[in-house]
């Protein structure tokens, strides 16, 4: 009975070590498949924000393209707003100067009705 109960004591050590032995190569499994998950998220992420940082720098180049032309337009039609303005009074000095008369009594007008 001793026997017996010294081979069923070996038994159980060498299963209980054979265990172990499974439970650190499960472990081992279990980190390798999470380090390789994790670097392939990494990857994914890298790439994803690689790619917005290219959406972004196209945006941005475009918003000072467009800023730039409106800019250009807007200078543009002031210069000639002012060169129409400018060639009128030459033609018609007269009408300029009562022009501006009138502008002027107006806004006399307007700033003494609301003291």
């Amino acid at each position: 009975m001793a026997r017996s109960r010294r081979v069923a004591d070996d038994d159980i050590g060498a299963q209980i070590e054979a265990l172990r032995t499974d439970l650190a190569a499960l472990s081992r499994a279990v980190k390798n498949r999470a380090v390789n998950e994790a670097g392939a998220a990494r990857s994914s992420v890298t790439s994803s924000v690689d790619e917005l940082q290219e959406q972004i720098g196209s945006l941005l180049s475009n918003i000072t393209d467009t800023g730039s032309g409106l800019a250009a337009d807007a200078r543009a039609r002031t210069t000639e707003a002012y060169e129409a303005v400018e060639s009128t009074i030459q033609k018609n000095p007269g009408t300029a100067v009562l022009a501006a008369l009138g502008i002027g009594f107006l806004v006399g007008a307007l700033s003494r009705g609301q003291r």
